[in-house]
């Protein structure tokens, strides 16, 4: 990692940290709905100049997939227009999350790439955080369909992709395989267990389970069912009063169950944890053979630890 980008990510913490001075919701949606809608009109330098000093645009399932700060982001978003003409957004999902400034949206953008005479439909999903004044600290620009991608983006609602993430382990204690891909707003978890149970993640526990911030689901009568917890005691864990989940699929194929979900890196919720680019998390893993009751004891239960992309 070299000084530039440590000192990036350090200012870009902060930021996070420092975003007591929340905005309102509507606020809030109406910055997202201007980001969006200038992604037809506005040229790329007002693109990247609608950043905060020290924000970043990461894009996810494109041929210029990565991190881009500063005159970098500019370039990413000339390389964006040069490769298709954008002429339209529909918002077809918006959910704020006003206590960590967060907005995230599922579009339907409709361009013309530059080497073909019909236009396409992209479904892409974004995830903007903002500070107080309404300067993006954050941006996820994540293309879920529409576009034929060496590197393509994780998609939650349709069978896992193992070649989507950017990272895998197996942890050995459960035979549970884990998959992760961050931006600089959110974090795409993929994970799959034995059995027809549930499953659970736990990231960032103080104590054995408790301060950890868990997302456990399960998939019942074909339908998913997924909360998220937080770790209360060393040995027990809670729903939130507040649900943080942006969007999650799950799938039983095959005698296992798998599990796909999106989370805030900083939802401002005091029971969640906020995670930051480039550091290292513990993480919990755990699953029940056959039940799909949340408060029936795991089968099986594990640990590892995941480094997040900077």
């Amino acid at each position: 990692m070299n000084q530039s980008r440590i000192l990036m990510c350090v200012l870009l913490a902060v930021a996070l940290f420092a975003l007591a001075a929340l905005a309102t919701e509507d606020n809030l949606s109406g910055w997202a709905h201007t980001r969006w809608e200038g992604y037809t009109v506005e040229p790329s330098d007002a693109l990247a100049e609608a950043l905060h000093p020290d924000g970043g645009t990461v894009f996810i399932g494109t041929p210029w997939d990565g991190f881009h700060y500063g005159q970098d982001s500019k370039a990413a978003w000339s390389s964006l227009q040069d490769w298709m003409s954008l002429e339209s957004v529909e918002v077809l999902e918006e959910l704020v999350i006003a206590d960590g400034n967060l907005v995230w949206g599922q579009l339907a953008i409709t361009g013309t790439p530059g080497d073909e005479a019909q236009s396409t439909v992209l479904t892409v999903a974004s995830a903007l955080v903002f500070d107080s004044d309404g300067r993006i600290v954050a941006e996820d620009f994540i293309v879920l369909d529409g576009l034929e991608s060496d590197s393509p983006a994780p998609m939650w609602d349709e069978p896992l992709d193992p070649e989507a993430y950017t990272h895998h382990l197996q942890e050995n204690r459960t035979g549970m395989d884990l998959w992760w891909q961050n931006g600089l707003a959110v974090l795409l978890v993929g994970v799959r267990a034995p059995g027809t149970g549930w499953v659970s993640v736990g990231l960032d526990p103080d104590r054995r389970m408790q301060g950890a911030d868990f997302v456990i689901g399960a998939v019942s009568n074909s339908e998913l069912v997924i909360e998220d917890h937080h770790g209360h005691l060393p040995t027990g864990h809670r729903k939130d009063d507040h649900q943080d989940i942006l969007a999650a699929g799950g799938e039983i194929s095959d005698g296992e169950v798998t599990l796909q979900f999106v989370i805030p890196l900083h939802s401002g919720d005091p029971d969640d944890n906020t995670l930051v680019p480039g550091q290292s998390y513990a993480v919990l893993l755990a699953y029940h053979r056959t039940s799909t009751s949340f408060t029936v004891r795991h089968t099986q239960r594990g640990s590892t630890s995941i480094t997040l992309d900077e």
